[in-house]
C-alpha cells in the first residue's frame, strides 16, 4: 500500500477509534506490548556496531552488545586516542581514562524487558495514543501525540522499531531518536539518530552495523579483562562531544 494510502486508512483508524486510546480499551497490556516489542527483535542476541559523527569528523565509537552488557570504544583518527569502557545496563563497570566515562549512545535502542525498562525511566504506561511519526503510523506511550515535553516512547506501529525514548535523568531531559530504518537479516536496524541531553546541542550521529548475532565473546565484557589490558591507563584525551558526554550522560537516575 501506498504510503498517502496508508495513512488515509490510518486516519480513518483513529477517527472511529478517537485520536487517544485509553490504556484500559484499545492498547495492549504492559505483558502484550512487552511480548509485541520483543518478538519484532526475538533472535537477536548480540551485534556490533560503529557510529560516526556528522559535527566530528574522525571520531568514531564502536559498540558491541549482548543483552544488557556492553563494550564501548571510542577512537579520535587525528590523534589516534582511544577511550574503552565496559559495563551493564546503566553501570559502567570498568573504563579507560578512569573516573567517569559516558554510557552508550545505544544504551536503549534495544533492552530486555523493554517496557519495564521504559516504566523505570518514568514513562507511564497508563497513557497511549496513537498517531503520525515523521508520516508514518507510529504508537506513543507515555503522552498524548502533541505532548513532546513528557517522558514517552514512540514506536513504529507494525514493526515495533524505537523511534523515540524521552526521559528525565535527575530533572534533565534526555532524548534518543532513531531514523533511516532498513531490514537486515530480518530485523529492523536504525541507520541515523540523534542524543539530546538537557538544552545542549543534540549529537548527530550515523550507524554502521557491522556484526550480527556474532558479538557473543563473553571477554569482550569482561571488566577484569579491560583493566588488565588498559593497566598503564594509557587513554588519550578525545574531541570535546565525548568529554560532554563524559560529563553529562555518565549515570542514570531517573526522576524530575
Amino acid at each position: 500500500m501506498h504510503r498517502s494510502q496508508q495513512k488515509i486508512v490510518f486516519l480513518l483508524i483513529l477517527l472511529l477509534l478517537g485520536t487517544s486510546v485509553p490504556a484500559g480499551a484499545f492498547v495492549p497490556e504492559q505483558g502484550e506490548l512487552d511480548a509485541n516489542v520483543q518478538a519484532a527483535y526475538r533472535g537477536l542476541k548480540s551485534w556490533k556496531a560503529t557510529l560516526s559523527f556528522d559535527d566530528v569528523p574522525g571520531l568514531s565509537v564502536r559498540y558491541w552488545f549482548m543483552g544488557r552488557k556492553w563494550r564501548q570504544q571510542w577512537t579520535a583518527a587525528d590523534s589516534n586516542a582511544t577511550a574503552v569502557s565496559v559495563g551493564v545496563g546503566p553501570k559502567v563497570l570498568a573504563a579507560c581514562p578512569g573516573g567517569a566515562a559516558p554510557l552508550p549512545i545505544m544504551l536503549y535502542w534495544q533492552t530486555p524487558d523493554p517496557v519495564g525498562i521504559w516504566r523505570q525511566l518514568g514513562v507511564d504506561n497508563a497513557t497511549a495514543a496513537f498517531s503520525f511519526c515523521e508520516e508514518a503510523p507510529c504508537f506513543i506511550l507515555g503522552a498524548e501525540p502533541e505532548d513532546a515535553n513528557s517522558a514517552q516512547v514512540r514506536l513504529n506501529n507494525e514493526t515495533k522499531a524505537l523511534l523515540l525514548l524521552r526521559f528525565y535523568n535527575q530533572g534533565v531531559p534526555i532524548q534518543f531518536s532513531f531514523q533511516d530504518y532498513a531490514t537486515r537479516k530480518g530485523f529492523e536496524f536504525p541507520g541515523k539518530g540523534i542524543l539530546a541531553v538537557g538544552e545542549q546541542p543534540g549529537v548527530r550521529f550515523s550507524i554502521q552495523w557491522d556484526e550480527i548475532n556474532q558479538a557473543g565473546d563473553a571477554g569482550l565484557y569482561s571488566p577484569e579483562k579491560v583493566n588488565s589490558e588498559y593497566s598503564d591507563g594509557n587513554c588519550g584525551a578525545l574531541p570535546p562531544v565525548f568529554q560532554r558526554l563524559r560529563t553529562s550522560f555518565n549515570s542514570i537516575a531517573p526522576g524530575r
